[in-house]
């Protein structure tokens, strides 16, 4: 798949002309502005398009980017999207199998550039290469107020730019319907009309960029509060997520027919798309008696398909039509196997969890895809990034290489660019399954961060990844995140501007301050046997002593876990976060207990004078704490 070696590099001089061949399609010529415009901003050296190669007395560097006719020494491979590269002394030739792979390897080119004292170097490389997996998606999840609805859309345009040059070749989005109320597109500020705006365009900078574009859809879904309560869908079929007053009963009287007008209106304002997901649960599903049976709602969700894929494919002919089996259990699956079988099959792929690829058989011709997880896996609470980079370079690259190997698509989902890195991880290893780790993460730490600060980010991203979430906070040494916030304040230094290196930032700050609190169950323990010591000491002076250290304790932690909120709401801030209805929680690894309510007990108790009220007052505010606060059992035996 891909033959490669490395010599010393060469010195890039000036001036720098591109070879751009006469006749360049769009995309070709997308390359081209692509590399123009990124060899610049990331070397400080201009370069000039131009029709024909100077000769190499002329000086400076050339880039051939074309066609074989253009360099005749290289023959691009014979596989889809691919690209063949050579660089060497003065000169840098690319050529591909079709104007995809010269994208693809003008990505790699701006990846082997390294600048550092004042001088841009690039290797001396041969390798032709092409992917390993034909289908290498991300799903933009364009709802709860996150990066990609609220960023500025200028930085969503850049980065889908970024996924392209990364070799991705689809883009999803959804229309989240519940989050507007029918008749939005009567008025166009709504909030509903800016976010079809706002998609819209994405899907035509996908399109710029080569890439195919496709909607999920909810099966059931409806606009905000638009079905009747006889009308709307039975939560009994709830896995995920699920929407109580805007999904829609199938099943009812009128249902089926508010279900697709539904689509067709939402289908008509989006415009032409190549794919189309629809979806059963999280947040769809109705599990009334007329739409589930003992194999779920399947088969009410496989009827409703039919209609909704003619409905689909009078809008854009071609379309490929995937069902998803998001959440169905093993019998469900069987029912759309039975389905797929069927010589009057009505749909053209089938989407997967990830776990089950390679453990389910589909009959020959169907397209088979999986949705990895990149992005809520070991969360606090859901987080949906509020808590900065996660990166798993360790999780992902063995996961995404079994995947290319299987023959699977895959279409990442993706919330934001947090996890940007995990991005970078499946979109390296779908392309070529033999990457390393330590290989995937340098190469982006070089490109992102630059040759000097490669060792040091590549160190920080591994390390991050070992305290990723509850269990590996807890477990970690005590000294470890505030290392790790070290080393991410010198790459920030270093990298001064990069929202990458802020966002890796960001999540060791808050990593760090997470781990000075701790949790809280020594302070728990305080507290429960100074409710023993009022209950059964005889020494009232040392009660109160133990109440006013309790009291110092409790207002020490409550600063530091303000100073957590302050730095969790900076971050959000810097990445347009601040709207975000799914947020970062701390509570299962700091304790969830409110110990404003164990402040005020001490504090009430403390202003009494005479003993008995001291002890009668600081038992009776234990006892409201208690009861107003999140604790269980489990607290009286402390």
């Amino acid at each position: 798949m891909s033959r490669k070696s490395s010599l010393p590099a060469h010195i890039v001089t000036t001036p720098v002309h591109l070879v751009v061949p006469e006749g360049a399609t769009s995309l070709e010529a997308e390359a081209a502005r692509l590399l123009e415009e990124r060899f610049s901003a990331q070397t400080g050296v201009p370069v000039q398009t131009v029709a024909e190669a100077p000769p190499h007395a002329a000086g400076g560097f050339t880039i051939l980017l074309g066609q074989p006719g253009l360099a005749t020494a290289l023959q691009p491979p014979d596989q889809p999207e691919g690209y063949a590269l050579h660089t060497g002394p003065g000169r840098a030739a690319l050529v591909a199998s079709e104007a995809r792979g010269l994208l693809y390897g003008v990505g790699r080119l701006l990846r082997l550039l390294d600048t550092r004292d004042g001088r841009t170097l690039l290797p001396q490389v041969s390798e032709t290469t092409s992917p390993a997996c034909p289908e290498r998606g991300v799903y933009l999840a364009t709802h709860f107020n996150n990066w990609y609805e609220c960023a500025p859309l200028e930085d969503v345009e850049r980065y889908v730019e970024d996924l392209a040059l990364w070799g991705i070749n689809t883009l999803w989005t959804w229309f989240d319907m519940n989050w507007h109320r029918a008749g939005f597109w009567d008025d166009a500020d709504s909030r509903g009309s800016r976010m079809v705006a706002r998609l819209r365009h994405l899907n035509t900078v996908a399109r710029r960029l080569g890439m195919r574009v496709g909607l999920t859809g909810i099966a059931n879904e409806g606009f905000s509060h638009q079905p009747p309560p006889e009308l709307r869908a039975h939560p009994g079929a709830q896995r995920g997520g699920f929407y109580p007053y805007s999904h829609i009963c199938p099943s009812a009287p009128g249902g089926w027919e508010m279900i697709l007008h539904n689509r067709r209106r939402i289908l008509d304002l989006i415009g032409p798309i190549d794919a189309y997901w629809h979806w059963p649960y999280d947040q769809g599903g109705c599990g009334c008696t007329r739409c589930a049976d003992a194999d779920g709602w399947t088969r009410t969700f496989l009827a409703l398909g039919r209609d909704i894929a003619r409905l689909v494919r009078e809008r854009s002919p071609g379309v490929e039509f995937i069902l998803s089996t998001w959440y169905m259990n093993d019998a469900e699956l069987a029912v759309v196997q039975a389905e797929a079988a069927r010589p009057d099959r009505w749909f053209d792929g089938v989407l997967l969890e990830t776990g089950r690829a390679g453990h389910v058989t589909f009959p020959p011709g169907l397209r088979l895809s999986v949705f990895p997880e990149i992005s809520m896996f070991d969360t606090y609470f859901v987080s949906y990034g509020c808590n900065g980079a996660n990166p798993a370079p360790r999780r992902f690259v063995p996961e995404a290489a079994r995947i290319a190997r299987s023959g699977h698509g895959a279409v990442l989902y993706s919330e934001g660019c947090y996890e940007d890195l995990n991005k970078w991880v499946w979109a390296a290893c779908l392309w070529d399954p033999q990457r390393s780790v330590d290989d995937v993460v340098g190469e982006y730490c070089r490109y992102h961060f630059g040759q000097a600060s490669e060792a040091l980010a590549s160190e920080l991203i591994l390390g991050l990844e070992e305290t990723w979430g509850v269990a590996k906070l807890s477990a970690c040494d005590p000294a470890e995140p505030p290392r790790l916030l070290d080393q991410a304040e010198r790459l920030r230094h270093a990298c001064s501007g990069n929202w990458r290196a802020d966002v890796l930032w960001h999540r060791a700050r808050l990593d760090a301050l997470m781990k000075a609190i701790g949790p809280d169950r020594e302070l728990l323990a305080e507290a429960k046997r100074l409710w023993d010591q009022a209950a059964f000491a005889d020494d009232g002076e040392g009660i109160r002593q133990e109440a006013r250290a309790l009291l110092e304790a409790v207002n020490t932690r409550q600063a530091s876990v303000q100073a957590l909120f302050t730095a969790y709401w900076e971050y959000m801030r810097a990445f347009h976060l601040q709207h975000c209805t799914l947020a970062f929680r701390p509570d299962d690894y700091l304790g969830g207990a409110d110990l404003t309510g164990l402040r005020l007990a001490c504090e009430e108790a403390l202003r009494c004078d005479a003993e008995a009220n001291f002890r009668e007052t600081l038992i009776r505010g234990l006892h409201r704490w208690l009861w107003q606060s999140n604790l269980g059992l489990d607290f009286l035996f402390l």
